[in-house]
């Protein structure tokens, strides 16, 4: 958050008495007149800027109407001694969050702050559903684009790679890069195919493969899951009695 306001004791009142850390609020910068806070905006790019609307060099509402120019969409909160229909109306014509009246509580702007945290990260969601969204469109467009040859052969080669590799740590980034698509195309691609996800595949063909090493009886159950790429003994346990039902322990008994 960046602050700016022409009065030091102001600045001082809303950065010292105010605990923003607790409302996770990171103070980024404060401004003593327009073109200065103008100059730090642009540097630091602020989630939030608390502007007064009487400031030096350019007011308060001509920094607002320059910082939209720049194209970093902040959220800003006017702090203001003046009542005035016409700077209210000024201020909200240019899409400011909140008009705040001085003097103005500690409680009241922490409040404001709050309510300003909320829609930006509500903002945030909106976003990551709107690129997801635009994502799963490109990819589908992307596949649709591939033969039906090819998709088979790409989904052939990363069912090898996983046959080669299912004993050490892959990730579907690692089998993506092997058959060189990004990793969305990939999951996609592999999901419409098989039917199942990267995932699933993987997990599934860990645990046969486990199933089959258990046919050796000299052979621990910690050793199994290190050999079928679990290094942590309880999460494969975990793992394995998702997909058989019963811990590995119990499984191997019955072999």
């Amino acid at each position: 958050m960046l602050v700016a306001d022409d009065e030091l004791w102001i600045r001082e009142r809303i950065i010292n008495s105010i605990k923003w850390a607790k409302i996770g609020i990171t103070i980024t910068g404060q401004a003593s007149d327009g073109e200065e806070a103008l100059m730090l905006y642009k540097e630091l790019k602020p989630d939030i800027v608390i502007t007064d609307i009487r400031m030096p060099v350019i007011s308060g509402i001509e920094f607002i109407s320059a910082l939209r120019d720049t194209g970093i969409n902040s959220k800003v909160i006017v702090i203001s001694g003046y009542s005035e229909f016409d700077y209210a109306q000024k201020a909200l014509r240019l899409g400011v969050f909140d008009y705040v009246l001085k003097p103005v509580e500690n409680s009241e702007l922490v409040e404001v702050v709050k309510k300003c945290i909320r829609q930006i990260e509500a903002d945030a969601y909106i976003n990551k559903i709107f690129e997801e969204s635009k994502i799963r469109q490109t990819v589908t467009e992307h596949l649709e684009n591939l033969s039906d040859s090819r998709k088979r052969n790409i989904v052939e080669k990363a069912i090898s790679f996983i046959a080669e590799n299912y004993h050490r740590p892959i990730s579907l980034t690692d089998v993506a890069g092997h058959v060189m698509l990004n990793a969305a195309y990939f999951s996609k691609l592999f999901k419409d195919s098989t039917g199942g996800t990267f995932i699933n595949y993987l997990t599934q063909y860990r645990i046969s493969m486990a199933v089959e090493l258990m046919k050796d009886p000299s052979l621990k159950i910690y050793e199994i899951a290190s050999s079928v790429g679990y290094e942590n003994v309880q999460y494969f346990t975990k793992v394995f009695k998702s997909v058989k039902g019963v811990s590995p322990y119990i499984y191997k008994e019955k072999i």
